[in-house]
């Protein structure tokens, strides 16, 4: 009888690996790429869709630069980067008729050193780099896009019709946690 109800606990074993091996091959991989989803990282985005195509040398121009989030997890400390031609002086921004924090971190070249990034910036010659704060702490995922009003002027000297080509890259400070504990997250640089 002992006999007998081993080889039945035993059946009963290889059945239930079985199905835990099973369950495992089809739910885990289920779990992993929801579990991914749930904690993506999320990505600042910005467009330049309302730069002027023409405005006169010598005068003011201003453009809106929306900052959101696409990604399901909370971007922390956003804020905007800008390059702007020699050619262009950056005079303000502001955000819901407000002043936004703005550091002119120097001229290109040699690469500038983003003190709030800590990331080393490559760019253009010549052009001027700007970080600009807007007095929000985070951005959650479909919320309202953070619209920044920027204006520049352009030098009277600067040669008619050639384009003058503005960057932008929208970053998380403090990455996916409101400490920055995984760093500071980039998002794609724009430009017009």
């Amino acid at each position: 009888m002992a006999v007998k109800a081993n080889k039945d606990i035993q059946k009963g074993n290889k059945r239930m690996n079985y199905s835990i091996n099973l369950l495992g091959k089809i739910l885990l991989p289920a779990l992993m790429l929801f579990s991914a989803d749930l904690y993506a990282a999320p990505t600042p985005t910005t467009n330049l869709t309302d730069l002027p195509a023409e405005s006169f040398a010598g005068e003011e121009f201003c453009f809106d630069a929306p900052l959101s989030n696409t990604d399901p997890a909370v971007g922390y400390g956003p804020y905007l980067q800008i390059q702007l031609p020699p050619d262009i002086t950056f005079t303000s921004a502001t955000f819901n008729g407000a002043p936004v924090s703005s550091t002119n971190l120097g001229s290109f070249p040699p690469n500038i050193s983003d003190p709030l990034s800590s990331v080393l910036v490559t760019g253009t010659n010549g052009y001027s780099l700007i970080n600009l704060q807007p007095p929000i702490g985070s951005i959650v995922q479909n919320g309202p896009s953070l619209v920044m009003n920027i204006c520049g002027a352009i030098d009277a000297a600067a040669p008619i019709g050639a384009p003058l080509t503005v960057y932008t890259q929208p970053i998380f400070q403090f990455g996916d946690t409101a400490t920055g504990t995984n760093g500071a997250i980039l998002g794609a640089q724009g430009s017009a």
